[in-house]
């Protein structure tokens, strides 16, 4: 029951009927056979929360997900939860932050070997130091996500990462 409530809840989300699927994650919770599930679904509802742009609300739930992820010691949904914080910072402005969030990010998918997780964040990572004017960084990790999403078969990241290859490979002069 638990995993049809999540799906549900993505397929919501995907559908663009964010409130929708922010109540069917927060039935998720209270259904969750675990931390680590219970954690996932805090994510569910954080995502939600990301495009109605209550971004409060969702960094309840990512400290929420994280002290269950910390509790455990799941580092690649630690990944996850920093990289939905990195991605919540950003539009706020908060880039030092985002940068931060998106090496944490970093960090913890390598420590668990999560492939998807450090792609997601090596494009985080590629934004926050485009916005900062670090293009050289930038485009680093821009190439490097781009490369590995291709690798392991991720297209949606590839494709949402590889305009910025060429954009920022542009602004540099190539």
């Amino acid at each position: 029951r638990f995993e049809i409530q999540m799906l549900k809840g993505e397929m919501l989300r995907q559908l663009g009927r964010a409130p929708d699927s922010i109540a069917t994650y927060e039935d998720s919770i209270a259904q969750a056979p675990g931390a680590s599930q219970a954690a996932l679904a805090h994510i569910g509802v954080a995502q939600g929360m990301r495009i109605i742009d209550q971004f409060e609300g969702a960094f309840d739930h990512l400290d929420a997900a994280d002290d269950l992820a910390r509790e455990i010691g799941d580092q690649a949904t630690r990944a996850g939860i920093a990289f939905m914080r990195g991605n919540l910072l950003f539009p706020l402005g908060r880039i030092e932050d985002c940068l931060q969030a998106h090496t944490q990010a970093l960090e913890f998918a390598r420590a668990a070997g999560h492939i998807e997780h450090e792609v997601e964040a090596l494009g985080g990572l590629g934004d926050a130091n485009y916005v900062n004017a670090r293009l050289h960084t930038s485009h680093r990790y821009f190439t490097e996500c781009v490369a590995l999403a291709r690798q392991h078969g991720f297209t949606r990241i590839e494709i949402a990462n590889l305009p910025m290859v060429a954009w920022v490979s542009m602004l540099l002069g190539d």
